[in-house]
């Protein structure tokens, strides 16, 4: 089915459509689990370096001090007493974040 997509559009065409492709699958993806990010707060930590270490440092504070937190970075996925590598989709991860689903597990 791609590749005939792919030939009926051109490459030139498809590579100007992907991220508006990309852009609905996310919105798609949210609107499937709930939209999970409305019912948190999410931060965002940016930079060059140190956004993994940045990120399980502040989420563990968080969470020694009483602020239930939830995060995930490239080297980890934490939620509750979970810590991971493994691979999970965003919005399935958001959904597990949301208050209602942190609690089970932070409880």
């Amino acid at each position: 089915m791609k590749s005939f997509i792919k030939k009926l559009l051109g490459d030139k065409i498809i590579y100007n459509l992907a991220p508006i492709f990309h852009g609905a699958k996310g919105y798609l993806a949210s609107l499937a689990y709930g939209r999970p990010a409305s019912k948190m707060i999410l931060v965002g930590i940016t930079g060059t370096k140190g956004k993994t270490t940045t990120t399980m440092q502040l989420g563990r504070m968080l969470n020694l001090h009483g602020i239930k937190t939830g995060y995930l970075s490239t080297g980890s996925i934490y939620l509750g007493e979970t810590d991971t590598q493994e691979v999970k989709t965003l919005e399935q991860i958001k959904n597990k974040f949301s208050e209602k689903e942190l609690n089970k597990f932070l409880n």
